[in-house]
């Protein structure tokens, strides 16, 4: 930016070509004026743009739970704040197949195993076991210790109205237990705590995903350990898998000779 000094054929004001004039206490200025930005019409860039649009919803809903920001300020995942931190833990699922199965709500470090949901107008009620079918007892649930808080995050899209308002909705819960052990040698049933036909949304909706936690707290409600399994589907079902292309074979590489004086 310029300043304009006295002159004797007046004071400069508005724009000229591609040069505006600003006056600002008394002083004149000038500077040149940014291009008109054109709105781009490529299906590459307009995606990236849906893309980017539904994986920040997804992460900002995560982000929404103290109890969820915790546990990824606590993780190794990178990122400048926990909201990106999901984010790009999450980008490329998403921008392949959109919200689906192989999502997180938390970062990877304990397995659910057996993992099962429930889901009805009234009840939602997770299953699932700490120990694996063919090794037996897992030995990461090693000092999983109570209480827990149980989590589970649904998402639902894909209305079945086509007009409906909302094309997505979002519900999350917590409920802990304070003094229960997991057991180690039989499925854990857990029913959350909700009123009657506080899920009656789910008939909405042709696809509706539950993505389940445990979390291991300790006496100021701070996460010590977790475990999850992605999103289990309850209506609906992941999409086709997407094929990596194959990769064509080399060609036979001839002679050359090449030479250049500079």
């Amino acid at each position: 930016m310029a300043r304009i000094d006295r002159s004797y054929l007046g004071t400069p004001s508005g724009k000229h070509g591609d040069i505006v004039y600003k006056r600002v206490n008394k002083n004149t200025f000038s500077y040149k004026a940014s291009k008109a930005y054109k709105k781009t019409t490529s299906d590459a860039v307009l995606k990236n743009r849906d893309v980017f649009k539904v994986v920040t919803k997804f992460s900002n809903f995560i982000n929404s739970s103290e109890l969820l920001k915790k546990i990824w300020k606590r993780s190794k995942v990178q990122g400048k704040s926990t909201r990106m931190q999901i984010f790009k833990f999450n980008h490329i699922t998403i921008k392949l197949y959109g919200i689906n199965s192989g999502c997180h709500i938390v970062p990877s470090k304990i397995h659910i195993h057996n993992a099962g949901a429930a889901l009805n107008e009234d009840a939602l009620s997770i299953i699932f076991t700490v120990y694996d079918n063919r090794t037996g007892f897992d030995l990461k649930y090693e000092n999983f210790s109570p209480p827990f808080v149980f989590v589970a995050v649904i998402y639902m899209k894909d209305p079945v109205k086509a007009e409906a308002e909302h094309k997505e909705v979002y519900a999350i819960l917590e409920e802990t237990l304070v003094s229960e052990e997991l057991s180690r040698d039989k499925k854990i049933h857990f029913t959350f705590d909700t009123d009657e036909k506080s899920f009656n949304v789910i008939n909405d909706y042709n696809t509706v995903i539950v993505f389940p936690a445990v979390v291991s707290i300790d006496n100021y409600n701070l996460p010590l350990k977790w475990a999850e399994c992605g999103g289990i589907y309850i209506k609906g079902k992941h999409p086709d898998v997407i094929l990596a292309k194959k990769q064509l074979p080399l060609e036979t590489p001839g002679k050359k000779f090449k030479i250049e004086y500079k």
